[in-house]
């Protein structure tokens, strides 16, 4: 035995837990399901638990919630692995919550833990806090980035200004647009290029980027050149430092103004349509009325003489037949139930006329994760109209499986499809998609071509609006764009689509249920009641408007609410 060994310490238990308990780095192993077995007493240091309150901590508690899903899929796919091509160890940066809240960026490595027979049975490693390393790493790529940016003379507008409106230096491109020298520059500053109330909003930009860093989404300014013209830029700017500290504020930015005086033009030139548009549909609505007036005391004429006419008799049963084979075919062509989809409850009412209408929708599961939902109404009744909806679902059924997730895309199908095939013929419709998103909400994208807004009623404010967004009738012009338009919707938030047989309800005064405020309180509920029985009161009040007359039109009423 070597002498020099004689009297050597091997290390044992309490050694380990000696070192374990004093390092700086916080030391744990943790089991497959992610739950840790021990945390060393460090982890009070870094992030303020105790070593019980760490012990009952998981990796998804523990973790900031986006880095989660990244470790769990590092985990699955090494357990993937034969061991002898698993990484013995791995290294990664991610982010933990402190027991205050507050997120700290640290380092891990990790390695795993056998059972005797070669099994991994856990996972150990150590955590480090690299909040300084990292502070250092980001104030040396902001010195470089601000280097480079003024070096290589961007083509965009670069400058730097003080805490207090103060240019303290731009670039050529800034100084081009502007018309200022080097040296005017130090001589510069808000007052001396905004208005009053762009001077107010740069300071309160100001006060927002010293508590965040840096801006979130660009900003429009109006700003004056040397020579007396105004001009619009798009600002975005971010703190540099000096020292570690903050020294002053960078911002990029390029000039806009043909931009948006485009833009205002084509804005300006879309309303002008939206009001031919408009204006064009309350022509047809009224002639659409009074061909239904005509039809009611047409229809009164043929009472009477069907009385008197015995020769008509068998024409009208032929007439019969073929009104009942289209009430066959639209009833054929309507939803048998309602679908199911998460956290939606879906209901629907429809009330067709005596005679047959032209209004369809229907409900597609979609295999890309949402619900797809269309509405249409054709102009006009009867047989021509049930075949017309024949077309109608067909030509819908390949717009889903071209564009399901695409309601704009849908819509101009549809469109280009009806003023191809049936030109004499025009069609209001919508369609949309429901899917979940990241917050736990419901989203609904959708696009409209000529048919009434959809309405939105908000549960915690209990207010009701139209959502609104262009588009033109179906039919009218080939290879028209139609508007997508999303809205977020939360718990207890219910969405209504409907055709215009509800506006267009007259009563013996021949006044229409199209007043805003008097539409808008069929669809509030401040009683909270549930979606069903708001749909049935909806449709309740609208029978007490007409008051016995006739419907003008068919009624379809869907009502969705997020549960």
């Amino acid at each position: 035995m070597n002498k020099n060994n004689k009297n050597r310490v091997v290390p044992g238990p309490d050694l380990y837990r000696m070192l374990t308990d004093n390092s700086s780095d916080v030391l744990w192993t943790m089991s497959l399901d992610g739950h840790y077995d021990y945390m060393s007493p460090s982890v009070t240091a870094l992030a303020g638990y105790t070593q019980e309150e760490a012990s009952r901590l998981t990796i998804a508690s523990f973790i900031v919630p986006e880095y989660v899903a990244y470790v769990q899929e590092i985990l699955v796919s090494e357990l993937a692995k034969p061991r002898e091509e698993r990484l013995p160890s791995k290294v990664l940066e991610l982010q933990i919550i402190a027991k205050d809240g507050s997120i700290i960026d640290v380092e891990v490595s990790a390695t795993w833990i056998y059972d005797e027979k070669g099994n991994p049975i856990g996972v150990q490693g150590s955590t480090r806090d690299i909040r300084k390393r990292k502070m250092a790493l980001e104030a040396l790529q902001e010195s470089e980035e601000r280097y480079r940016a003024l070096v290589e003379r961007s083509l965009d507008l670069i400058f730097i200004h003080d805490f207090n409106g103060n240019f303290i230096d731009a670039n050529a491109a800034a100084l081009k647009t502007l018309g200022y020298s080097k040296e005017d520059v130090k001589h510069l500053n808000f007052v001396s290029l905004m208005s009053g109330d762009q001077v107010a909003h740069a300071f309160e930009l100001i006060r927002q980027i010293l508590e965040k860093g840096g801006q979130t989404e660009l900003t429009e300014f109006e700003v004056q050149t040397k020579d007396g013209r105004r001009i619009i830029l798009e600002t975005q700017s971010f703190l540099i430092y000096k020292n570690r500290k903050p020294y002053a504020i960078q911002g990029v930015g390029r000039e806009i103004t043909e931009r948006k005086r485009a833009l205002e033009e084509q804005r300006w030139t879309q309303e002008k349509l939206e009001m031919v548009v408009q204006q064009r549909t309350s022509e047809l609505k009224e002639i659409n009325k009074k061909l239904i007036q005509e039809i009611i005391v047409r229809k009164q004429v043929e009472n009477e003489l069907r009385i008197s006419e015995n020769s008509l008799r068998s024409q009208n049963e032929i007439m019969l037949k073929e009104l009942e084979s289209a009430r066959l075919i639209q009833k054929a062509l309507m939803p048998k139930e309602v679908p199911d989809f998460p956290r939606l409850a879906i209901d629907y009412r429809y009330l067709p006329l005596e005679a047959v209408g032209g209004d369809y929708f229907s409900f597609t599961p979609l295999e890309e994760g949402g619900l797809g939902v269309f509405v249409g109404d054709v102009t006009g009744h009867g047989v021509p109209a049930a075949l017309f909806l024949s077309l109608v679902r067909s030509i819908s059924n390949k717009a889903c499986r071209k564009h399901g997730m695409t309601p704009g895309r849908y819509i101009e199908l549809i469109n280009n499809e009806v003023y191809r095939g049936m030109p004499s013929y025009y069609l209001t419709a919508m369609y949309g998609v429901f899917q979940h998103d990241r917050e736990d909400a419901v989203t609904f994208t959708f696009a409209r071509g000529g048919h009434p807004y959809p309405i939105l009623y908000r549960r915690d404010t209990d207010q009701v609006e139209f959502v609104k967004t262009s588009g033109n009738l179906l039919g009218w012009q080939e290879n028209r764009n139609f508007m997508e338009t999303t809205i977020s919707m939360k718990r207890g938030d219910r969405l209504f689509l409907y055709t215009d047989g509800i506006p267009d309800t007259v009563n013996p005064r021949n006044e229409m249920l199209d007043s805003q405020q008097e539409y808008f309180d069929l669809f509030r509920d401040p009683d909270s009641c549930e979606l069903s029985k708001k749909l049935d009161a909806i449709i309740n009040d609208v029978m007490r408007f007409k008051e016995g007359v006739p419907l003008v039109d068919d009624i379809i009423l869907i009502g969705v609410e997020v549960i």
